[in-house]
């Protein structure tokens, strides 16, 4: 199994950070936050990586290099211009030979990336998305609807809370931005500006593959860090 890392974003939103260096470099315990990603992959066995960058990407180059260091064997992709979180894939086709497990960025997490793959291989699942939980009265960035064997129902990206229907729950599901993909997804992503969720999650619901929703435990570390104020949060928690 390979991993990717989707580390190409501009992070717009934490300017006062960000405008001097990615946001995947902005440290965490010490360390810069994809350092965490690398070595959780690591952890796992996993030890083929693609980093997929656009802004700002000699930063993070020169600090894994090939990822030696580290114990891993990277291989970057760049975005000329920005594809889209699926279509950065798409970049490196020839790379997805093996089932393989993507990370966003700007994700921190303790996530047992063995379980996530035993979910995966006992559904037979052509795409699983790893989620979390959130209290459905506040506005999030997805919702995902599962049936009771947990395959995805429905994938609303940007919800309106009522749009959802889920007012007879506490919570809601919503997409952590990890996921476990088979290779022959690639046939699905066009070498266009594409979108896991906007795009490639729906297309594949309407293909009628199957497409299934972890619940990543209670105890189970998950931060994104889109924001300040998120990461105020994480740096209070993990001592910065």
């Amino acid at each position: 199994m390979k991993g990717v890392i989707l580390a190409g974003g501009f992070g717009k939103r934490m300017r006062k950070l960000t405008s001097s260096l990615p946001k995947p470099m902005i440290k965490v315990a010490g360390k810069p936050l994809i350092e965490h990603q690398v070595e959780l992959f690591r952890k796992y066995g996993i030890k083929e990586l693609l980093l997929c960058l656009h802004y700002m990407p000699e930063g993070i180059m020169s600090h894994f290099n090939e990822g030696k260091r580290f114990g891993v064997k990277i291989r970057y992709s760049i975005e000329k211009e920005p594809m889209g979180t699926a279509g950065a894939l798409k970049l490196a086709e020839d790379f997805f030979d093996d089932r393989f497990i993507v990370i966003y960025g700007d994700n921190f997490t303790t996530l047992d990336l063995e379980d996530l793959a035993r979910f995966h291989k006992s559904n037979g699942s052509f795409a699983t998305i790893a989620l979390h939980k959130k209290n459905s009265s506040q506005k999030s960035s997805s919702a995902v609807i599962l049936n009771k064997n947990l395959r995805v129902e429905r994938f609303i990206e940007r919800p309106d809370i009522d749009e959802a229907d889920l007012s007879s729950k506490s919570f809601r599901l919503v997409n952590a931005g990890i996921y476990i993909l088979e290779p022959n997804v690639l046939k699905f992503i066009p070498r266009k500006k594409f979108d896991f969720g906007y795009d490639l999650f729906p297309l594949l619901l309407k293909e009628k593959k199957k497409l299934y929703g972890y619940v990543m435990p209670d105890d189970i570390v998950y931060r994104e860090i889109g924001t300040m104020e998120k990461l105020s949060s994480l740096w209070q928690e993990m001592g910065k």
